[in-house]
């Protein structure tokens, strides 16, 4: 079902035109004009009329907060999914968040099903280089009541996708095994464990069970296990690994004994290579071996290659996007080379990275929609569709209520179709008796109808980042920020549309993480 907002405007000619430009499979069209929530709104029109998976390119991890959040509220029946950045740390220094591993991995299981989905990406996340999409997709372990499997292949394959052997399992990537053939896993992506019960290679019942107690809930009849790490190793993965690996380390350590100025840097070099090869050959869990990626797949392959050939991509201030990416470009290549000159990495893990210029072709060979404040294309890329929307952001009220009072009282007169969204129906009832004082009709409703009407106020329940005044449509929307003042909204708690974490320790990290110089 269309949201009411996204429906009003898959009526207006700017839109019509936009969304036959994808009918045609033009590959690049172009979108100015676009103000506050606006942006997303147009997005979800988009979204919903293809049905298909989505990628969306945004600058930074705030802005992709900011679509995740919007679009939640504007689509219904599509999945929103944020796929962070993940650093690809050189060296195991700090541990990684498991939430942030678990909404990457949920974004690439998917997209290899061909799932429709919306994937909101921050620049920098597109850098990362993946494992192929077929491996991820050949990885997962569907197990059935009723079938035949040797539980023994099973844990051989959990091991190759980056799962872990505990003793009792209360984390996701973990599994164990106890008495009378039954096996214990949970999975990446899944907000509680199963218990899979065997007699000899027969699946006998599949339950969920709690991480907490461990007492079994409800069964259910199949499960589908997909990778717990970004790293999957087929049989021939390690050798391959470990051969590359072997061969890059041999020449770079040759060159530094050479140098009788970098003897510590020999030894570093020494210690570091021999470790890693004693690690690969165990051929153990995948888990923490991303960083090596390169060497056990030398094709590159980034997010771009999971959508499909005729998925959809939007790329939001290209210009904006284009800067994020080049600083984290330098940040990474800064990052690797100091340690390469210390010897505690080789430069190919350098690879784990793909540049910008292949990134930007790649978008250029897909069906792309820019869009943007004001006209300016991207260098290299002449527009087949130019689409304008007149439209400006709602003034800031902050507060100012008989200010606000006013300018509805002039935007009725002017007849607007008026939309205000607030987050509660106690803050609604509040503005509708504000504005009766000034003789204003105001509607409140939990849910905006599906015809708006000029001169017409309605006050609902929902949430935008911004609101937006489509003058050429006499449309506006205004949201309770705007009304009152206050911090933007920019993040949101993952809800049965994402995944659920119990990792609050994760979010404390992910938080601290985000603290810069002058926060309080």
């Amino acid at each position: 079902m269309n949201h009411p907002i996204t429906s009003f405007l898959k009526e207006i000619p700017e839109f019509n035109k936009l969304n036959h430009g994808l009918k045609q499979h033009l590959k690049a069209q172009f979108v100015y004009g676009l103000s506050g929530s606006l942006r997303c709104a147009v997005g979800a029109g988009l979204m919903s009329a293809i049905q298909g998976p989505v990628l969306v390119i945004v600058p930074n991890e705030d802005e992709a907060g900011v679509f995740v959040n919007d679009l939640n509220y504007l689509l219904s029946g599509i999945p929103v999914y944020e796929y962070p950045a993940w650093p690809l740390l050189p060296l195991p220094v700090l541990a990684q968040g498991r939430e942030i591993i678990t909404q990457r991995l949920k974004v690439l299981e998917m997209l290899v099903q061909s799932k429709p989905v919306v994937v909101i990406a921050p620049a920098q996340a597109l850098l990362r280089v993946l494992a192929p999409p077929e491996i991820i997709r050949k990885a997962a372990i569907k197990v059935s009541v009723g079938k035949q499997v040797e539980p023994v292949i099973i844990k051989q394959r959990l091991l190759s996708s980056g799962y872990v052997w505990a003793d009792l399992v209360e984390g996701h990537g973990q599994f164990c095994t106890r008495g009378g053939g039954i096996l214990d896993v949970f999975p990446a992506t899944f907000n509680r464990p199963v218990r899979i019960e065997f007699l000899d290679n027969q699946v006998e019942q599949i339950r969920y069970f709690n991480r907490d107690t461990q007492r079994v809930g409800e069964k259910i009849d199949e499960v589908l296990i997909f990778p717990a790490s970004e790293l999957v190793v087929e049989p021939e993965g390690w050798e391959t690994a470990q051969k590359e690996f072997a061969r890059e380390y041999e020449q770079q350590l040759k060159k530094e004994l050479k140098n009788s100025n970098q003897e510590t840097k020999g030894q570093n070099l020494k210690a570091y290579g021999e470790n890693t090869l004693a690690q690969i050959s165990l051929k153990g869990s995948t888990s923490k071996w991303e960083q090596y990626l390169p060497y056990f797949y030398p094709r590159v392959f980034t997010l771009l290659d999971y959508l499909p050939k005729d998925g959809l991509v939007m790329v939001d201030n290209f210009w904006r996007v284009e800067e994020a990416v080049k600083i984290s470009e330098k940040e990474n290549k800064e990052t690797f080379m100091a340690l390469i000159n210390q010897g505690k990495i080789l430069p190919g893990q350098l690879k784990g990275y793909v540049s910008w210029s292949n990134i930007h072709q790649e978008i250029k060979s897909r069906q792309t929609v820019y869009f943007s404040v004001i006209y300016r294309p991207p260098e290299g890329i002449i527009p087949q569709n130019i689409v304008t929307f007149a439209s400006k952001s709602p003034p800031k009220f902050n507060g100012h209520l008989e200010y606000f009072k006013t300018q509805v009282k002039k935007w009725r007169d002017e007849n607007y179709a008026f939309i205000l969204l607030v987050s509660e129906v106690e803050r609604g009832r509040y503005l509708q008796e504000l504005l009766a004082e000034a003789e204003i009709n105001a509607e409140l409703m939990t849910y905006p109808p599906l015809n708006f009407w000029p001169g017409k106020v309605i006050i609902t329940i929902g949430y935008l980042s911004e609101g937006f005044i489509l003058t050429s449509e006499r449309l506006i929307v205004v949201t309770e920020t705007e009304i009152f003042g206050g911090w933007r909204k920019t993040r949101r708690k993952i809800t049965s549309r994402g995944v659920k974490s119990n990792a609050p320790a994760a979010r404390r990290q992910e938080f601290l993480g985000k603290l810069k110089k002058g926060d309080y």
